[in-house]
């Protein structure tokens, strides 16, 4: 099924309040691991990750997205690292 982009941002929105009420009321202890597992799962799968923002940028260079987009867009081992941090 392909959805435009309107109907997707809406989804979007609908699970992001949805996640907000559920943390809401989530322990701390809960929600640090929740994190952990997050970072555990980035770190586990950098290879991935990086292939996949290799083709983004790809794509990225191809549209012509500006170049601070694209900075923005790119990841390489120093970003991911910041971001499991």
């Amino acid at each position: 099924m392909t959805e435009n982009i309107t109907d997707l941002m809406n989804t979007m929105g609908q699970r992001a309040k949805t996640a907000a009420r559920i943390l809401a009321n989530t322990s701390a202890k809960t929600k640090i691991a929740g994190l952990l597992a997050a970072a555990n799962h980035i770190e586990a799968d950098v290879d991935n990750i990086l292939a996949a923002n290799k083709i983004d940028m790809e794509q990225g260079k191809k549209t012509r997205l500006s170049p601070s987009f694209l900075d923005r867009l790119k990841l390489d081992a120093p970003r991911i690292n910041a971001i499991v941090s």
